[in-house]
């Protein structure tokens, strides 16, 4: 089951959510240590945005439950944010990063969300010198995460570029007979690493591979014919990184549970299984669900796990 975002997640979670800007924070609240609602008003129009460290970022609906006392952290979020407008939202580079601008000039604050890791939330003033910290650490013995030290802008990554022929014939030669193509392209290229396992996957498929190619046996290096079908995989990611902006729906990739009744007869349960903001080439053929938006999407697939875990209980409870 998937448990946090992807580096496209946020691409396309962030792009989404650019409409909101310019509310202003009225209220912030902790679920719990890791997670924190904001929110937001302008006019008669409301909104709640929920952030859990490491995890995701989305616009909730839900009624979540809220910590009776208001954490130190809170309070801290509180002091420096509150009435203050939503100036900006972005993705840092091509990392799971986003920053959250609160504020203009000398009254400018960030909110830094990390979704990676162990993750982290930061709140940083104008300079990004920062103010409080979720998890405060010290990074490869270097950077430190701690009160009045600058949160590294420089620190995400970019966006890396795709390797030329010659680069992907090197690399590939490198490759041990029978090796996996998804796995080995996965491990040694690294811009793969930025695609995610989901988008690796629909390229080679779309491009005409099938999950079980092997370098030496179905694949052949030396065939030029090959070569230029596995370049053009690299060019279905890239198209499809560059029109990010322009998908508009979500989908909800489910699993088929099913239960064997006293009398013989069979029940179905649906169970949630991932959340993608494009209907991948690999989950055509499984049972989902769209939503109008990635952020629906990924909100009815949070605030339906618990429910979810107590049905598959009752299940298995039943047959045995």
């Amino acid at each position: 089951m998937k448990t946090r975002f992807s580096t496209l997640d946020i691409m396309c979670v962030v792009n989404e959510i650019q409409k909101y800007r310019g509310m202003r924070l009225q209220r912030v609240y902790d679920i719990d240590h890791k997670t924190y609602l904001f929110k937001f008003q302008r006019n008669d129009e409301k909104c709640i945005l929920l952030l859990e460290s490491g995890v995701r970022l989305h616009v909730t609906n839900y009624e979540w439950t809220k910590n009776e006392a208001p954490s130190s952290f809170s309070m801290k979020l509180r002091k420096h944010l509150s009435n203050k407008r939503l100036e900006n939202l972005s993705q840092m580079g091509f990392d799971r990063i986003i920053d959250l601008q609160f504020g203009v000039g000398e009254a400018e604050y960030h909110v830094i969300l990390e979704l990676y890791d162990k993750g982290n939330i930061i709140l940083a003033d104008k300079d990004y010198v920062m103010i409080n910290i979720l998890r405060p650490h010290t990074e490869d013995e270097k950077q430190k995460f701690f009160v009045k030290e600058i949160y590294p802008n420089n620190r995400p990554k970019i966006r890396l570029n795709v390797p030329n022929e010659n680069e992907l014939i090197e690399i590939l030669q490198t490759a041990k007979p029978s090796t996996n193509l998804k796995k080995f392209i996965f491990s040694n290229i690294p811009i793969c690493l930025d695609y995610s396992s989901c988008l690796l996957e629909h390229m080679l498929i779309s491009g005409g591979f099938t999950m079980s190619t092997k370098i030496g046996i179905d694949f052949d290096i030396n065939n030029t014919e090959d070569i230029q079908k596995l370049m053009n995989c690299f060019l279905i990611a890239e198209k499809f990184l560059d029109n990010i902006s322009t998908l508009k729906e979500g989908f909800i990739i489910q699993k088929i549970e099913q239960q064997v009744l006293p009398d013989g007869t069979k029940k179905e349960l649906y169970t949630n299984q991932e959340y993608h903001p494009f209907l991948y080439s690999q989950h055509s053929n499984l049972p989902s669900k769209m939503y109008e938006s990635f952020n629906e999407a990924i909100d009815e697939f949070y605030s339906s796990l618990e429910s979810q875990k107590y049905d598959v209980r009752c299940m298995q409870q039943v047959s045995i």
